[in-house]
């Protein structure tokens, strides 16, 4: 007897290829372009250089903080505390990042012994107590070392007494870096520029913790230095050391030190022996701010039709004082 064959209905057999082509051909020929975020999440290799400002911790749990490139600094847990950095969430140092980045000594924060106060009638301002010096405070600045304005502690003194009683440094500098988000997109601020990150997503896979970022407006930002390119992989994957020995004898600002020897060599307003102005910038590389000025302490506006008591600021030309009215009623350039 012979044996017949039955095959199945026709809409089977077409619900099955179907099945077959969509399960293990179309996936790969209608694979599509990965994004941006994707191909930034898949470059995993070790990062060569973070950002000056940034917390590091090496395999023996010792905490250092990247300076100006190409150096890394040793920075206790209460250094760091004090820079507005957590310990608990420092970047382990790479293999990479040890060749690329010399350690070199030991990081003080700037902002180490200071307290943020407001005096009712001359704003805000950090003052140490101890070493007997006061530095002017921005609110902005101030949030970026992440202190609050509205907790500052209210002294309330005579004002031209307590200018007296501390020597004036400067404008507390904006911290080394810092992280900024602004519109939903994230930036790493320093006192040079704001730079935007790439993508959200590159900030996280080289392992910063954009929870702590400060939250600024656009003008905030602005206001705190001019905006540069952004910051791509690339950057991260490039070695400070080998670029900066290439170029140490290099003097990129032509103000006469070069790399190895100047405190700041894309600033030609800075570099050591050079004369002190007073322009709220550190033109002699010690460290102190318009140090031979008396900005800040009181002074008195008197001509004919005006009459008024103010306080000394650094003229244009940053060679001389003028006093500037309280009141804004007199001009400054009439100052006595």
């Amino acid at each position: 007897m012979k044996r017949q064959i039955t095959f199945p209905p026709l809409p089977i057999i077409f619900v099955s290829v179907m099945v077959f082509f969509s399960v293990f051909l179309l996936p790969g020929c209608a694979r599509e372009e990965p994004t941006q975020e994707q191909t930034v999440a898949e470059q995993r290799a070790d990062v060569s250089a973070h950002l000056p400002g940034t917390l590091l911790a090496d395999d023996g749990g010792r905490l250092w903080i990247v300076g100006t490139w190409p150096d890394r600094l040793l920075i206790s847990s209460d250094q760091a505390v004090t820079q507005g950095l957590s310990p608990s969430s420092a970047i382990p140092l790479s293999a990479a990042e040890r060749d690329c980045l010399r350690p070199m000594g030991t990081f003080t924060s700037p902002r180490a012994g200071f307290e943020l106060v407001v005096l009712p009638t001359n704003g805000l301002w950090y003052v140490d107590r101890v070493q007997g010096v006061r530095r002017m405070a921005d609110p902005t600045i101030a949030r970026l070392w992440h202190d609050d304005p509205n907790r500052a502690t209210v002294v309330r003194v005579d004002v031209d007494e307590w200018m007296r009683a501390y020597r004036n440094l400067g404008p507390m500098p904006v911290p080394l870096g810092a992280l900024v988000r602004s519109e939903g997109r994230l930036f790493y601020a320093s006192d040079r520029q704001v730079r935007a990150f790439a993508t959200n997503e590159l900030a996280r896979t080289v392992g910063y913790q954009t929870a702590s970022a400060v939250e600024l407006m656009p003008d905030e930002l602005q206001a705190i230095a001019g905006t540069g390119e952004d910051l791509t992989i690339e950057l991260f994957q490039s070695c400070p050391l080998l670029s900066w020995e290439a170029r140490r004898d290099e003097d990129a600002d032509h103000d006469g030190a070069t790399r190895a020897t100047d405190c700041d060599d894309e600033d030609a307003r800075r570099f050591p022996g050079n004369a002190e102005l007073c322009d709220s910038v550190d033109n002699d590389c010690d460290e102190e701010v318009d140090e031979t000025f008396r900005v800040g302490q009181a002074c008195e506006i008197f001509y004919v039709g005006c009459q008024e008591q103010g306080r000394y600021a650094c003229a244009e030309s940053g060679s001389r004082l003028v006093c500037v009215g309280n009141e804004g009623r007199c001009s400054p350039e009439d100052a006595m």
